[in-house]
């Protein structure tokens, strides 16, 4: 079985400062607000999931404060320093 490194993936964790449920059009809705980037990211809040289910929303909303911050599934860039 192959595993991440074996296809050329990593997971990338970025830090989020705030995470929220919010209900809204019958879903659960969780999303996170991360250190901005540009000046409109100071007061947008991204979403991460939508649920059904008040007690999945929550339980995912728990597990990103836990973690601290999202994870992205990308491509590794590999550099390699040739001494001629």
């Amino acid at each position: 079985m192959n595993t991440l490194d074996d296809i050329g993936l990593e997971y990338i964790k970025h830090p989020i400062k705030r995470v929220r449920v919010q209900h809204h059009a019958g879903l659960w809705y969780v999303e996170y607000q991360r250190d901005p980037k540009y000046f409109l990211d100071k007061w947008w809040w991204f979403d991460d999931s939508k649920h059904a289910e008040y007690k999945d929303a929550f339980a995912r909303a728990q597990e990103l404060s836990t973690d601290g911050g999202i994870k992205e599934l990308r491509h590794k860039t590999l550099t390699f320093e040739v001494n001629a």
